[in-house]
């Protein structure tokens, strides 16, 4: 019996770091694990991974400059609407060291999104405050 949850397009989206359209995209052409319940889809992460790729190194892996430089040779279209093909895509071979070498890969960028986290909470504290100053009526002065 299987009884790995079954999540929505949105936290596969999230998790990967890609777009929620991309995932919508990937059950018509057998990407990833999917059951359609209503006018939702459900999709099985954990299944797709298979044990063999973290999400994090999956989802660094994708964001990699030489990443997006072959997915664009795999590209077609004008020169202003090019767009990969999911059986483009799909051609890519990703590698896949092994879980522990991917969690010593993605180790390092631990650091980063702890800032990167703390920077977002900062800028947005800065925004509110900054919206606070000018957008609050000032008090009336007492005569």
């Amino acid at each position: 019996m299987n009884t790995e949850p079954w999540v929505t397009a949105e936290h596969v989206a999230q998790h990967l770091g890609v777009a929620k359209k991309t995932v919508y995209r990937w059950p018509e052409h057998k990407v990833l694990p999917a059951h359609r319940v209503g006018r939702l889809w459900k999709f099985q992460l954990q299944t797709w991974m298979n044990g063999c790729t973290q999400a994090a190194y999956l989802q660094h892996f994708l964001c990699a400059a030489h990443f997006e430089s072959d997915l664009q040779r795999k590209a077609s279209g004008t020169s202003g609407r090019k767009r990969a093909t999911p059986e483009g895509f799909l051609s890519l071979e990703i590698p896949a060291p092994s879980l522990g070498e991917q969690d010593k890969l993605i180790a390092g960028f631990s650091p980063a999104d702890g800032m990167e986290r703390e920077a977002a909470r900062l800028h947005q504290s800065a925004w509110a405050a900054f919206e606070l100053a000018l957008f609050t009526p000032a008090e009336p002065s007492a005569a």
